[in-house]
């Protein structure tokens, strides 16, 4: 197998590859510096194809013949699923619960709580961010490890209109929270001194 071909095969695995592990990692702006490699990348090997195509016609080599059927299948691969057949939810399960939050200049934040007690927390605001932790649940108040992710210490379900409340581990102002039904007056008084984030509830799964 000549260069060419070995070049064309090796670029498209590890593009393959790449994509398949990258929203896993908590790459920050990298990421959107990331797609744009990926992007060209992705031409690249296209026109690369093509030129490998009509050098194959010109010289037909079984191997080269081979290189050129998995680059197109890769290549055709990422192009039906561009960010990876890999998901969260064939490695951590079904979501629980799942909570969506979008505020100023198209910033947003999501949670997906699953049944073993881990939550994934996913937001982009000028690139993606991406952090897991874990949670316990006890009546309808979420807690979190604050270890793992330090932006939140508890959240209360609100099933009435379908928010999550999520209390800031430190809070920059004091707010009254007295329309949450909560069923301690201890929690209660506690909540008032934290900052609150609504987040809509997507799906609640009983």
């Amino acid at each position: 197998m000549s260069r060419y071909f070995k070049t064309l095969l090796i670029i498209s695995l590890l593009l393959f590859i790449v994509i398949q592990f990258q929203r896993f990692l908590d790459l920050q702006v990298i990421s959107l510096v990331l797609y744009i490699v990926e992007i060209l990348l992705f031409i690249l090997i296209l026109v690369m194809i093509l030129v490998g195509i009509y050098k194959w016609m010109n010289n037909p080599i079984r191997s080269h013949l081979v290189a050129l059927c998995i680059s197109s299948i890769i290549l055709g691969l990422i192009a039906y699923k561009p960010f990876g057949f890999i998901n969260d939810k064939m490695i951590y399960g079904d979501d629980v619960l799942f909570v969506y939050n979008e505020g100023v200049a198209s910033c947003s934040s999501s949670f997906s709580f699953k049944k073993n007690g881990i939550y994934i927390q996913e937001s982009f605001c000028f690139g993606p961010r991406r952090k897991v932790g874990n949670y316990i649940v006890k009546n309808d108040t979420l807690y979190f490890d604050t270890v793992k992710i330090n932006q939140y210490k508890f959240g209360v379900i609100n099933r009435k209109d379908s928010v999550l409340g999520m209390y800031l581990t430190k809070p920059r102002t004091s707010k009254d929270f007295n329309h949450f039904k909560l069923d301690s007056t201890q929690l209660q008084k506690k909540i008032n001194q934290y900052e609150i984030a609504y987040y809509k509830i997507y799906t609640i799964n009983d």
